[in-house]
């Protein structure tokens, strides 16, 4: 029967053998990632290549730029331009064809609503219904997406709106239900990104306020949701293609202007290659670029931020396409085509 010496002996012997082969297999995994590492540099391995499945792509539709003698110097927080991604994906948007019944389904939804049943064909996919009741509200929608317009007399009855909002939630509430009762896809929306602004609509003149308590009409801004973490951007900048305005108190139901365009971006996509962040910015010194936003007379503009984003046109777009967003002081956004310019139908 072995005594306890010699169990501690077998043990100590057995502890010794296997820190030998830990060490032993240690030794052999950092040999292996420092080869690893050695070949990535000498045959560094081949960068991934750009899938283009969709060929030469339709150039993005910017609205006019803002024209000025701008002057640039980076003043981000490293002190140079970001290392952006050499490719990206381009997202097929969906575009639906001809259907009878399209306009009979919008008539009905805007008929629950107040609206005239019968519309006015203002083109071959676009539509309008009016409301004679107050604010007399015009509905124009395109019944190829989920686009309309919506306008009103509001200022004609401004007697009528003197209460106030009780709550932060009142306006994204309603005017959630009112995207519903038009059927329209809500699916898309990020709703923790959901911005609302408030204002004061005294004497005919509508002006911003911070406090809901104190608005009697408010702006709900709507934003789709990132795709692969790629924020979605809007030709309004820090605002988007989707807003509904609202009255406050008993007139809540009252909506007064409202602008909707939310085109279904499906799972078909392909990677192209990109800029980097050197080049657009070349771009943006050279003026190639869509300038949307800059308040204050100082042209010398400090950039701030720069990132990547996909761009919403705001109406019917056949795929949604990177842009490379240059943020700076003075309100200044510009956005530059991140693709590179041999992919684009020129």
């Amino acid at each position: 029967m072995p005594t306890l010496s010699i169990v501690r002996t077998d043990f100590k012997k057995v502890l010794k053998w296997a820190g030998i082969i830990l060490a032993v297999l240690i030794s052999v995994f950092i040999i292996y990632k420092i080869l690893i590492l050695i070949k990535n540099i000498v045959f560094p391995p081949p960068p991934p290549q750009a899938t283009a499945l969709f060929g030469k792509l339709p150039e993005i539709n910017f609205p006019a730029s803002i024209q000025k003698d701008f002057t640039y110097e980076i003043d981000t927080l490293t002190g140079d331009l970001p290392i952006l991604p050499s490719l990206a994906n381009v997202y097929k948007m969906e575009e639906r064809g001809p259907d009878l019944l399209a306009v009979d389904r919008a008539s009905t939804q805007v008929a629950a609503l107040g609206f005239n049943k019968s519309p006015q064909q203002i083109s071959d996919y676009i539509y309008k219904w009016t409301n004679s009741e107050p604010p007399n509200q015009i509905i124009v929608q395109d019944i190829r997406l989920d686009e309309f317009n919506l306008t009103s007399s509001f200022l004609n009855y401004e007697s009528r709106i003197t209460e106030t909002f009780i709550s932060e939630t009142e306006a994204k509430d309603r005017s959630i239900q009112f995207l519903q009762l038009l059927n329209m896809d809500t699916q898309d929306l990020d709703q923790e990104k959901t911005k609302v602004e408030y204002q004061i609509l005294k004497n005919g003149v509508i002006n911003p306020t911070t406090r809901y308590l104190n608005s009697n009409i408010a702006t709900v801004y709507y934003f789709q949701k990132a795709r692969d973490e790629v924020p979605i951007v809007y030709p309004q900048g820090k605002n988007s293609s989707m807003k509904i305005s609202l009255a406050a108190g008993s007139y809540l139901d009252w909506i007064l202007e409202a602008n909707y365009s939310n085109q279904k971006i499906l799972e078909e996509n392909s990677t192209y290659p990109l800029k980097s962040a050197q080049q657009a910015f070349e771009d943006l010194e050279n003026k190639n670029a869509f300038i949307l936003s800059h308040s204050g007379e100082n042209a010398n503009i400090k950039i701030k931020e720069v990132y990547l984003a996909l761009y919403s046109e705001g109406k019917l777009q056949k795929y949604l396409t990177p842009v490379i967003v240059f943020e700076g002081d003075n309100n200044f956004i510009a956005y530059v085509p991140a693709v590179t310019d041999e992919w684009f139908d020129k």
